[in-house]
This record gives C-alpha cells, sequence and structure tokens, in this order.
C-alpha cells in the first residue's frame, strides 16, 4: 500500500485508500486574480484607443500628488522585478510612459492592482480629493487591462437569498469575484451623505471584520426594541404569533420572512438564542449599529462552535458555520431596511454590474460572461455538484522540469546505508511458469485486496518473477519492472497540458446529453418534488456546493451526490458516461491551448461522428451545444491540469502493462518532514507540491512494514507527471522485483487511445479548508469532488479522543518504562507488520530499547480496539447511512492501516533522536518510588503541604511576620508569637513527619480540610488553595520525566532554494524568465544561511512526539505537549492559588473546574485562570491521569468521584470579596501573590 503524501499541510494523516498524491497543478487552477475585478466590456471596444488610452493615463498620473506618483512606480518596478538602478535613473512618468508603449494590457493589469491598494489606503486616511484622482484613473486603467483579452457585459437580477441561492442568482455566484475595497470606496464617492456598510479595522484583534457603518443615521431604542423581538422570533422553537406585535407593518412583514427563513431554522437546529445579545438590546446597551453587528457576529460564530463542538455533531463544519454567515446576512439585511440604507449585499451586485477588472498576464482570461436573461433548466438550477470557483484560468500552467531518472535518487550519502536496506527486500518468486506467460491468464488487480488476484503465485504477492521461478525469462509477463519494459515516451505515451471538468460541469453536459435521449430513453426526474435547488457553485471562493447541500463526505469510493431518479447500473447513463470520458475528454484535450473551451471540443467531436455516421455522438455533441447557448459558457468551465500523460497508441494500452516506475528523490521519514517544517517556514506556504509519494515496505515481507517518501518534483520518470483520478486506469503497486522494492504503474484496465492515464493520488487532508479548496477536475462518472481525503472529521476521531486521549497516551509510555517486554507484545507487533526495518536488527546493534517496543506493541493493542469500535460507530451511528458491513470494515481497516503508517514515521523520528552521540537511552517517564512520594507531598522541604502552609502564612499574618516567615522553620513558626494562633496550628500540623505515601495523602487532606474552615472564618481568600491541595492529595501515582536527554540539532537539510522560489505554477509570464531567475537567485542567497534550514530538538522532544504520535505534521512537538498537559498530566502550582486579584475564582474559575474536571478530564486547562503552571519540580501526576490508568489496566482505585465529591461538597465563604490588598475586618493581611520578591523561598521542615 503506498499514499500520495501531503505532508505540508497542517495535519495531514489518516484514511488507508490504496492510492497515491499529486502534484500541485490543480492547486494552481484555482488561484484566484490579485484585484478581483471583473473585466467588463465587448471585445470590439477592447480593439481600439491605445494612443488614446496611454496618454489619457500618464495625464491622470500627473493630476497626482509626486510622492504618490513616486511611490506607485516604484512599487510597480520593484514587483516587476526591474531593477533599482534603472528606477533611480529613469524618471517615474518617463519609465511608465515606456512600459505602456511596449506592452499596454500587462502593464495596466499591474498598475489596476497596485493604485486599488493606495486608493483604499488613501480613502482610509480620509483623503477624499487623491480618492477622487485615483479613482478616475482606475476607470483610465480598466480598457487598457481589456487588451489582454475581452469580455461581454453581463446581465443580472437582483435577488438571491443567504445561504441556498435562487436559481436566478447562480450565474452571479459562479462567474464574479468581487474586490470590496474598491466597492466600498465606489459606494462612498456615489453615496457620500449615505455610505451604507464598509470595512473597518478591528483594533482590539488587529483583523478586518464586516460591520455596520451607518454614518449620522439614527440608532435608537426603537430600533434596538425591534431587532430584540426579531431575534427572539427568528429564533423561537415555538414561533411566536408576529401579527400580534406593535410594530410597523413593514417591520411584521420583514419578522415573517426571517421567522421562515432557511438561515433562522438551520440556527434553531444547533440551539442558538443568542440571549445575551437579546438582553443587551432589551436595555438599549448598543452604543450604534456597527457594535451591535460585531456583537451579533460573534455570538452566532461562537453559537456554531459549541455545537460543533459537542461529540455528537457528525455534521459538516462549513454547514454550521454556513448557518451563521446566513443569519447574519439577513439580520443586517433587515436593519438595512430598518434604517433606509443600501446594505453591502446590493453594493456588492450594484457594483457587479459596473465592475471592471484586469487580467494577470493572460493567465486569467477574462470571464466569457454572456449569462442571458433566461430561466434555467431545472437541470442545472438543482444541480448540487462540487464547483471550482474564483477565476477562470484559460491558459495551460507552465510546465515543471525536471530530470528523467531510471533509479531512485538518493540524496543525503549519510542516509545511504539506511536507505538501501529499507528498499531492500527478502521476497521471492517461485511460481510453477504456467499462468505468466499469457495476457489473459495474469488476472486482475484489487483494490480491495490492495494486490493483484492472479493464478501466477508471484504476482499475486505483488512480486515478480525471479530466478526461482520455472517460467521462461523470455516469455514471462511478469518481469517488466526487472527488464524495464516500460511504455515508451513519443510512441506509445507523450506528455501533454492537460485539461479537466469539475463535477458541476460534468453534470451539466451528462444531464443535456440524456435529456436529449441521445443514449436511449430517459426518464427526467421530476425536480419539483426533490429538495430545494441549491447553488452550483459555493457561497464563497473555493467552497463546495456540497457543503450547502450537506452531501455525504466524499470519503467513500461513491460521488459526492449521485442522482436519485437515475439507477447506478442504468445502461443509458453508463452510455453517456462513457462517451463523456473515451471520446468528448480526449478531444479536450486534443485543443492544446485551447482546451478550456468547449465549443472547440464539441466542433471537433462532432466532424468526426459525421464522418463516422454515429448518431449518438451527433445527437450528444449538439444537445451539448443547445444548452451551452441557452445559458453560456460558466456552467461549461474546463480547467487546466498540468502535464499530463496520454495514450498515444492507436490500439490503446491493455490491462495490467507496466507503465512506468515512480521515480525522485528518496528520503527517510524524520528527514523528509524536517525538509517539509524548512519548506513551510522559509516560504510560509501551507499547500504542498503534490510531487511526492509514499513508498510502503509490504507488511509480508519478512523484515516487515516500513515508509520511504519519494519526491519527484525536481527528478523523476514520465510516471510523476500522471494526473489525479477518482476512477482512475492505473494503479501504483508497490512490488518486490528481483531484490528490491520500487512504486510500479500498471493499467487497470484498456485504456483507449487519446484517453489520459490517471492513477488515485489517495492524497489525505485534516485541514476542511484545504480539502474544501481541493476541487476534482477528473470529470469521471465517480468523481469525489475533492482530490483530497478529508480525515480531520470527528467520524474518524471518535474513538481516538474517548479511548485515546493524552492521558492514554501518557498511560501507554508509563506502561512501556515499568513493564517488561512479553512475547504477546512481539506477536502483536509481528500481527502489525512491524519488524528489523522500522524497529532496528539485535545483529548489527540497531535495535531500539525494549521500552520503545513495549511502546509500539501498546499502540498496536489500542489499535485492536479501535478497529472494532469504529467499525460499530460508522455502521450503527453515521446519520447518513452510507455504510454497509463490509463498508464499514474496510473504512476502518482503511484509518487503522494509516495508524501504523504513523506509528513507524514515529519510531523513525525517534530512533533518530536516540541513536544521536551520548543520548541516552532511558524511558522517558518514570513512576517515582514511594520515598520520593512523601517527600513531594509532605516531607521535603518544597513539599506540597509546606508550599501551601506558606501560602498561608502570607494571607493570615500581619505585614511584620511577612519579611520573616519565609526563613523561618516550621517549628519556629510554631513557637514564635508573631504569627496569629491559625497559622501556628497549620505549622503544627505540617511539622509531622510521614512514613507512607496513604499517610501524606490522608495528612494533606485534613490540612486541606483545615485551610478550608480558615477560609470560612476570615471569609475568603483561601478557597482555590484547599482545591489544589484536595487535587494533590487525590492523586495516586506521580512519574517523572527522564532529565539525561540532550539537544541536538540535524544537519542542514538539501533544499534546492532558487527552485523554490521559482513560481512556477503562477508565474507572471509578462517578466523575461532571467529577471525571474535572477530573483529566485538572490533569494536563495538571502535564505542559504536560515535557521530553519536546520531543526533544533529538545530534550523533551521524544515524548511530545510518543504524545502525539498520530499526526506527524506538527513542528514543534514539544510544544504541543506543554500545552496539552496544562491541568491534564501536570496540576497547577501551589502558589498560584494565592494569586493577588483572583476574585473571579468562585465566580467563574471554579465552576469551570469542576465542569471540566467532571466532563472534559482529558482537556488541557483554559488560559486566563488563576491557575499557572510552572512545575518546577518536574513531577508529573493527576486525579485524571490515574483514571484513565485505572480505565487502561483494569488496576487500582480511580479518585475521581471521591474527588468531585469532595470538591462539590466543601463549604464556601458566605462573602466574595475583593483583594484591594487592605486589610479584611478579621484584621488579617491578604496575600501579595505569587509575584512576591519571597515567592521563591520555602518554609523549611
Amino acid at each position: 500500500m503506498l499514499y500520495r503524501s501531503k505532508t505540508a499541510e497542517t495535519n495531514a494523516h489518516e484514511l488507508n485508500t490504496h492510492g497515491i498524491g499529486k502534484k500541485s497543478d490543480q492547486n494552481d487552477g484555482q488561484r484566484v486574480q490579485s484585484n478581483g475585478i471583473v473585466v467588463a466590456g465587448t471585445d470590439d471596444e477592447n480593439t481600439g484607443g491605445t494612443d488614446l488610452i496611454e496618454n489619457a493615463i500618464i495625464a491622470s498620473f500627473q493630476r497626482l500628488p509626486e510622492h504618490l506618483v513616486r511611490a506607485i512606480e516604484t512599487r510597480r518596478l520593484e514587483e516587476s522585478l526591474q531593477t533599482q538602478q534603472r528606477h533611480d535613473s529613469t524618471p517615474a512618468l518617463e519609465s511608465l510612459r515606456h512600459d505602456l508603449g511596449q506592452n499596454l494590457g500587462h502593464v495596466c493589469s499591474h498598475l489596476n492592482k497596485i493604485v486599488g491598494d493606495v486608493l483604499y489606503n488613501e480613502f482610509e486616511a480620509g483623503n477624499k480629493e487623491t480618492v477622487g484622482h485615483l479613482g478616475e484613473l482606475l476607470d483610465l486603467l480598466s480598457p487598457g487591462c481589456q487588451k489582454v483579452g475581452g469580455s461581454q457585459e453581463v446581465s443580472q437580477q437582483d435577488g438571491g437569498s443567504h445561504f441556498y441561492m435562487n436559481p436566478e442568482d447562480v450565474g452571479e455566484a459562479l462567474t464574479f469575484e468581487v474586490d470590496e475595497r474598491v466597492v466600498e470606496m465606489q459606494q462612498d464617492k456615489q453615496i457620500s451623505q449615505n455610505p451604507g456598510r464598509r470595512k473597518r479595522k478591528d483594533q482590539s484583534k488587529g483583523q478586518k471584520t464586516i460591520v455596520a457603518a451607518y454614518g449620522s443615521l439614527q440608532w435608537n431604542m426603537k430600533i434596538q426594541s425591534q431587532l430584540c423581538y426579531l431575534l427572539r422570533v427568528a429564533l423561537s422553537q415555538e414561533h411566536a404569533d408576529v401579527g400580534t406585535c406593535s410594530f410597523s407593518s413593514n417591520f411584521q412583514k420583514e419578522a415573517l420572512k426571517v421567522r421562515d427563513s432557511g438561515a433562522s431554522q438551520g440556527m434553531q437546529l444547533i440551539g442558538a438564542t443568542l440571549e445575551e445579545v437579546c438582553k443587551t438590546l432589551e436595555v438599549g446597551g448598543f452604543v450604534d449599529a456597527e457594535e451591535f453587528m460585531a456583537e451579533l457576529d460573534s455570538s452566532c460564530k461562537e453559537a456554531a462552535q459549541i455545537y460543533l463542538s459537542l461529540d455528537n455533531a457528525m455534521v459538516r463544519r462549513g454547514k454550521i458555520m454556513g448557518f451563521a454567515d446566513a443569519f447574519i446576512n439577513l439580520i443586517a439585511e433587515v436593519l438595512d431596511d430598518i434604517m433606509g440604507v443600501t446594505g453591502v449585499r446590493k453594493m456588492k451586485r450594484g457594483a457587479r454590474k459596473r465592475g471592471k477588472a484586469s487580467t494577470e498576464d493572460g493567465q486569467y482570461a477574462d470571464h466569457d460572461i454572456n449569462t442571458p436573461k433566461v430561466k434555467l433548466p431545472k437541470s442545472i438550477a438543482f444541480n448540487r455538484e462540487p464547483y471550482r470557483h474564483g477565476n477562470w484560468r484559460k491558459t495551460p500552467f507552465k510546465p515543471r522540469p525536471y530530470v528523467r531518472l531510471e533509479s531512485y535518487h538518493i540524496v543525503e550519502e549519510f542516509a545511504r546505508d539506511e536507505i538501501t536496506k529499507k528498499l531492500a527486500t527478502k521476497k521471492t518468486g517461485g511460481c510453477d511458469g504456467e499462468h505468466c506467460k499469457r495476457r489473459d491468464t495474469l488476472g486482475e488487480y484489487s483494490l480491495e485486496k490492495d494486490s493483484f488476484v492472479s493464478s501466477c503465485h508471484c504476482l499475486s504477492r505483488n512480486t515478480e518473477c525471479g530466478p526461482s521461478c520455472k517460467c521462461d525469462e523470455s516469455n514471462c509477463l511478469n518481469r517488466a519492472v526487472t527488464k524495464r519494459q516500460a511504455v515508451k515516451l513519443g510512441i506509445d505515451v507523450e506528455e501533454i497540458d492537460s485539461w479537466g471538468m469539475d463535477c458541476y460541469t460534468r453534470k451539466n453536459i451528462q444531464d443535456a446529453i440524456l435529456e436529449s435521449q441521445a443514449f436511449g430513453e430517459y426518464v427526467i426526474p421530476d425536480y419539483d418534488k426533490a429538495s430545494a435547488p441549491c447553488m452550483a457553485a459555493a457561497t464563497s471562493a473555493g467552497q463546495h456546493a456540497a457543503v450547502a447541500a450537506d452531501a455525504p463526505s466524499p470519503s467513500s469510493n461513491k460521488g459526492i451526490q449521485e442522482h436519485d431518479s437515475i439507477p447506478k447500473d442504468g445502461i443509458v447513463q453508463r452510455m453517456a458516461s462513457e462517451w463523456i470520458e473515451y471520446t468528448l475528454m480526449p478531444a479536450i484535450n486534443r485543443q492544446g491551448p485551447r482546451g478550456w473551451d468547449l465549443n472547440c471540443a464539441l466542433e471537433s467531436t462532432l466532424s468526426v461522428a459525421e464522418a463516422q455516421d454515429d448518431q449518438r455522438s451527433v445527437r450528444a455533441v449538439k444537445a451539448i451545444q443547445q444548452r451551452f447557448e441557452e445559458v453560456g459558457s460558466n456552467y461549461f468551465r474546463l480547467h487546466p491540469k498540468g502535464v499530463g500523460l496520454v495514450c498515444k497508441r492507436e490500439d490503446g494500452i491493455p490491462p495490467l502493462t507496466f507503465v512506468e516506475e515512480y521515480l525522485g528523490e528518496i528520503h527517510t521519514p524524520w528527514r523528509w518532514f524536517e525538509l517539509q517544517d524548512a519548506v513551510k517556514k522559509i516560504t510560509g506556504s501551507e499547500l504542498p507540491d503534490f510531487y511526492n509519494i509514499v513508498l510502503e515496505r509490504p507488511k509480508d515481507d519478512p523484515d516487515g512494514y516500513d515508509v520511504l517518501f519519494v519526491d519527484a518534483a525536481a527528478k523523476g520518470a514520465v510516471a510523476s507527471r500522471m494526473s489525479h483520478s477518482c476512477t482512475p486506469n492505473c494503479q501504483a503497486v508497490v512490488m518486490a522485483c528481483n531484490g528490491r522494492l520500487t512504486i510500479a504503474l500498471y493499467t487497470l484496465r484498456h485504456v483507449h487511445p487519446g484517453e489520459e492515464l490517471t492513477f488515485d493520488y489517495s492524497s489525505v487532508t485534516e485541514s476542511e479548508k484545504e480539502f474544501r479548496q481541493a476541487i476534482c477536475l477528473c470529470g469521471t462518472h465517480m468523481c469525489r469532488g475533492s482530490y483530497l481525503y478529508f480525515t480531520g472529521s470527528r467520524a474518524f476521531m471518535q474513538i481516538l479522543s474517548k479511548h485515546h486521549n493524552i492521558l492514554h497516551r501518557q498511560v501507554a509510555l508509563i506502561r512501556a518504562g515499568s513493564e517488561p517486554l512479553t512475547r504477546a507484545d512481539l506477536a502483536r507487533l509481528k500481527k502489525f507488520g512491524l519488524g528489523c526495518s522500522c524497529l532496528g536488527s539485535k545483529e548489527d546493534g540497531s535495535r531500539v530499547p525494549s521500552w520503545l517496543e513495549k511502546w509500539a506493541s501498546l499502540i498496536c493493542e489500542y489499535l485492536e480496539k479501535e478497529y472494532v469500535c469504529l467499525k460499530e460507530e460508522l455502521l450503527h451511528k453515521d446519520p447518513y447511512k452510507r455504510y454497509t458491513e463490509a463498508a464499514a470494515a474496510a473504512e476502518a481497516k482503511g484509518v487503522v492501516s494509516n495508524r501504523v503508517q504513523n506509528i513507524v514515521i514515529t519510531l523513525d523520528k525517534v530512533r533518530m533522536f536516540l541513536k544521536q552521540q551520548s543520548q541516552t537511552q532511558e524511558p522517558y517517564l518514570r513512576i517515582l518510588q514511594e520515598s520520593e512520594v512523601i517527600n513531594h507531598l509532605w516531607n521535603g522541604p518544597k513539599s506540597i503541604s509546606k508550599r501551601l502552609l506558606r501560602g498561608c502564612a502570607h494571607v493570615l499574618a500581619p505585614k511584620e511576620a511577612l519579611t520573616m516567615s519565609d526563613g523561618f522553620k516550621v517549628a519556629e513558626m510554631m513557637n514564635n508569637n508573631i504569627f496569629p494562633d491559625n497559622v501556628v496550628r497549620l505549622a503544627g500540623m505540617v511539622r509531622e513527619r510521614v512514613s507512607s505515601a496513604d499517610e501524606a495523602r490522608g495528612k494533606l487532606i485534613k490540612l486541606c480540610d483545615a485551610i478550608r474552615q480558615l477560609d470560612l472564618e476570615i471569609g475568603g481568600g483561601l478557597t482555590a488553595a484547599a482545591d489544589a491541595g484536595t487535587l494533590y492529595a487525590h492523586t495516586r501515582m506521580w512519574f517523572s520525566c527522564a532529565r539525561h536527554y540532550k539537544n541536538i540539532t540535524s544537519p542542514k537539510v538539501p533544499i534546492n532554494l532558487e527552485d523554490l522560489f521559482l513560481n512556477r505554477g503562477d508565474a507572471d509570464t509578462s517578466v523575461p524568465e532571467e529577471r525571474q531567475l535572477s530573483s529566485a537567485q538572490s533569494l536563495a542567497k538571502q535564505h542559504s544561511k536560515n535557521p530553519a534550514l536546520r531543526k533544533v530538538y529538545r530534550p523533551t522532544y521524544a515524548w511530545g512526539q510518543l504524545s502525539g504520535w498520530f499526526k506527524q505534521t506538527v513542528n514543534d512537538p514539544t510544544a504541543s505537549l506543554s500545552a496539552e498537559r496544562r491541568g491534564a498530566i501536570s496540576l497547577p502550582d501551589i502558589e498560584s492559588a494565592f494569586k493577588q486579584g483572583s476574585t473571579n475564582y468562585l465566580d467563574k474559575d471554579r465552576p469551570d473546574m469542576l465542569e471540566q474536571l467532571d466532563n472534559r478530564p482529558d482537556s488541557m486547562w483554559k488560559t486566563g485562570s488563576l491557575w499557572q503552571f510552572r512545575n518546577e519540580s518536574k513531577i508529573y501526576g493527576t486525579p485524571m491521569l490515574d483514571q484513565a490508568w485505572v480505565q487502561v489496566t483494569g488496576t487500582g482505585t480511580n479518585p475521581m468521584p471521591a474527588l468531585l465529591s469532595k470538591l462539590r461538597a466543601a463549604k464556601l465563604p458566605p462573602t466574595r470579596r475583593s483583594n484591594s490588598g487592605g486589610a479584611p475586618e478579621n484584621g488579617y493581611r491578604r496575600s501579595r501573590g505569587s509575584n512576591s520578591k519571597n515567592s521563591d523561598i520555602y518554609v523549611m521542615g
């Protein structure tokens, strides 16, 4: 099994999908134009007046202040990679005039973006006169931009909904992406007295948020009362009778509309009440509409987040957040109507009709905005498939050059031996020679079994025949890899600029064919009885329509959505699908640079069909053309995918043909993730190249399972340029070939002439944002909608969260260091395929420490449980009922397989860390001995008891004793009359010695009881201390982290920085290649000594990595562990319980703590409370961890019930006094807090 890795994303892992990943080309197709304004105007308008445009632009520049002219021109030259010398020696306007004459369209396009940014800054600064001049300049630049490529003006209709769009508005949503900054400024210029809504800077958060800015319009109590009533009605499950209210008839109509809207029903679904917002409105608490809208936005998003945090919320995050956004927009529109202004939604619509935009270097040609004012066919109106949103790119991507390899390239010499060992295999052949002579007896490849189903004993084990086989080498068909009998570039296959379509376009094409009856009788569905229409594109750039439709997750092999009325095995549908894939798609790819134009492909297909008298194809083409003419090209977009490989053989390529090895630069796991970390730190990029793939050693190899990472971006073979498909015609297989392992690609079926060779990348991600952006363009009938598998949903994390949270993972580490390695452990490791390759060999002394082997076995033990639980969860608790018994078992098996991959990656990282010179091999976590526990809790000079005494003395003792108490021993405190009696009583208790850990816990409970009694006597101030001491007293097991591990710094990672800074996917074609190269070389030189090129591993690295073994892209697991263990693994410092100013403890911090102990014992304690977690002793343990120990091992006593009972039964002070630093009524002085100069001095025993 192998995977196309996607490791530079935040948390990429999870899910066995038998496949491979992809290059970055599909991502590049989603780049959004920099300024986002759509170019309008006809082709005829764009053809003349070049000189007039140039002169007008120069004249407009001359009216600007000199400093702005210089700023704009300086930025233009710098961004165009012009040299600074030219800027200094050439006057700005002369330089600009020269460049306008050379390339008007591209210069105007570039200026359009820069002037837009300057205009926005001037607008924010209030320079109205300058804003006016810049606005005129923008108007002049637009015609110049259109010289890049023309477009037609769109006709649009007002209206639209807030979450689900009306069919009439779909065209608008598909076409336009407006820069709101320019919209705001145009509106401000045209409606200076009534600016509507705009963006403003949120000073508290430093980010832009959409808020209402209603200028001098009256904001009064009546409006707030109306809004309060509106919110209560909208979010009430009972839906009160709106008609009985005393407000105006217009308002009642608005309230009725809100009450019945889908947005309100969505908010009801997630249980949102917005009660705090309503209460503030009731008393007129909002200063203006801006404050109200900001609070509404925050409250709605918070309600959605709370709903998503529930364990049983097995729904799409995008849908829930969409409810919140839709409701906010709906209330904003009502508020617009109440106050008599034009809302931001209407502003956008008006701007879209007027808006103009530039294209960037011809990469994004202008939208073909010829959408007529016609009623959309119902099949389009009800099309709910994923759509690639944003600007429509109509030019191919620039190919990325690569060096062709014939074997794997080991980049670093120090890794050669290790990688060579991992590539070696002991799997050998041994067939009888009867079933590998003819292709029809070879069998086939099974995706379910992840192996060949063949009568040939070798091939059925993913092994090539070898010397031990009885077959004749000359006529054996199972030796192609060894003999390098791959397809030949230029003869069998050829590399092309490939094109694709998303699910939305494909469905529109297929529906047009089916409704034409071109391939037979077809019953058109009754759409009126189906669900309400939904926009085909997303509500925002890059989103899936499936979010709005709440379509099933594309984690299975089914498409995002299949037409309910069409049987899955329907002959007509199957014929239409095959025609699209085997006839239309090859015709599209034959169009070269015109591949974006469906009409060209249709004309080509039509001419061939007519010549061959293929009437079915003729009818199909004409049906698509007719639909195309009815609605326009925006419903039939085709997109560039990058370089692809197509079949050139006239007779096609037979099944089980060896295509090529997937070769490239090869890395060990620890080094691969160092490379990814460095790339991300240097470039800030979160979307990686998809040229990398994971080579997984087979589990049936005697040396066991392991992984290596292959990167084919700079060096590789033609297989690395194959495109992704959700229904591929090729498969990547790890083959054992003459003693070595390699990734080989084979055809799964007959590949037709002109058909693109594809395989399933099977890339996975936990990032929902990236999943939604990764729109698939394979265009097949089983397309999943996204070329990534989304594994971040609760459906695949719920078992881990319940049975293997941070507490359970610490239990595994503690057990690994305290329990012996048994035969059962070794058997379990062998069952999961973990052998010498990932654990090391005892013969050469590379075996990992026994505690690490034990840890791996314990994690595998959890995986056995996860498989059973996840299978049942998917089968019985999936709200969509998508899983059969077999499907649930396959899904659970896939998750477990990926868990095993993460185990071996973690082992590789930890092995690297442990094998460094002078590094200790002792277990990371060690249970404290009895004597250590006694000293920690009671007898030691820095014990919990003495720290409690010292804190109480600071609260209870008079001022003159404070400077003395830290130096006093307990006995002296008892005999010195300067301390009050209650301190002396506590000192007497602490003075007593204990001889066992249980006795120490009992004494500590009594001490906390005494402190709690004092807390009642003085009216508060010691509650937190008593609670903290109670937590320590109820902890049974204490452990420490090994302190002898050392920092290490790895060698400099081998990154080609020059290649890294060449933006090949979206390069500015107006800039000569030599200048782009020069810029990349300059940046590479600047970063040649970047600290990110060497990774520093801290002493606790392995603890953090083993704790978070299931996710690999966390750059610093030590930092993650430090955060996760707050409260759950490490109890709060005693000193923080006496923190000055902690007046909210009884009101907030204590209830929050009790709720967390009861419901979320494994969660990190939140920041912002009085608790601190410095833990200078580095001793860890909590009652919550004890509870997890009992759950996992079945031994010991769970202390949590007794702890919660004691904390809840505790008597609290009747008054909650403010800690102002003065003396309370009882004459005792409150604590000066843990920040005191004496806070590090302890009472001596």
